[in-house]
């Protein structure tokens, strides 16, 4: 009795570890550990993604993963990178409305980072805050948002046949058109608050941040922008409360 008690035990011992190693193998096999190293598309060096890309990296540097940062000369090149599956890029920062689900569906969002505004400086003697106002003068759009910007203009009857689009490539040439009166306005993409190059702008006398009186019916209309609130006294409060030297 004891001989072949304990070779039911030894039978059902051997059988656990079998279905032991089975489930470790299924696993190794078909769920690979996480990679220790990630490589991601930031946009232009210097641009709006390369803080939050290198506060990433910090953080899963504590995981011990390695972040390795791709650079782009143009901003549309991070969708291109990151629909690439030769390019070794795993994922990218992008604006909201930069592609879907149609035109990039082996893309998965881990969701939004945050909320940065969409910039919009003019310049002359009218007050402008609706888009329609933008019909018949010399608008230029950047690159990046020009597809996300476009079909909003066009719902209010602003278009390529009844305004000048200006092709500028560059924040910097645009910031020089604007100054130079080579253009009335400029739409820039979303850029901190706190860019030297936004600050520049909005210190500027002679140009203006536009007030769209009607972007709670854009958002509605546009569900990939939010309407934010530049409360009164954030661009030169600081200035205002800055000790006396």
């Amino acid at each position: 009795m004891g001989g072949w008690g304990s070779g039911i035990i030894l039978q059902s011992l051997a059988a656990i570890l079998f279905l032991v190693a089975a489930v470790w193998l299924a696993l190794w096999y078909f769920i690979p550990a996480p990679p220790t190293t990630i490589t991601i598309a930031a946009g232009l060096k210097g641009g709006a993604f390369e803080h939050i890309a290198n506060r990433y990296r910090e953080i899963l540097a504590r995981r011990h993963v390695t972040l390795k940062l791709r650079f782009v000369q143009d901003p549309l090149d991070n969708i291109r990178l990151v629909n690439d599956p030769k390019s070794g890029v795993a994922a990218a920062f992008l604006f909201a409305g930069e592609t879907n689900s149609t035109e990039s569906p082996n893309l998965e969002s881990l969701g939004r980072i945050n909320y940065v505004p969409l910039w919009i400086f003019y310049r002359g003697p009218e007050p402008l805050d609706r888009l329609t106002q933008m019909k018949g003068k010399r608008v230029y759009v950047t690159p990046v948002i020009g597809k996300l910007i476009g079909p909003i203009l066009a719902a209010n009857g602003v278009n390529a046949g009844n305004t000048t689009m200006s092709a500028l490539v560059g924040r910097p040439l645009a910031a020089k058109a604007l100054r130079d009166r080579d253009v009335d306005a400029i739409f820039l993409p979303p850029i901190d608050l706190d860019s030297p190059f936004i600050q520049s702008l909005l210190r500027d006398p002679s140009i203006q941040l536009m007030n769209v009186t009607r972007a709670e019916a854009i958002t509605r209309l546009f569900p990939t922008l939010h309407r934010l609130v530049l409360p009164q006294g954030a661009i030169d409060l600081e200035k205002i409360f800055q000790p006396a030297t």
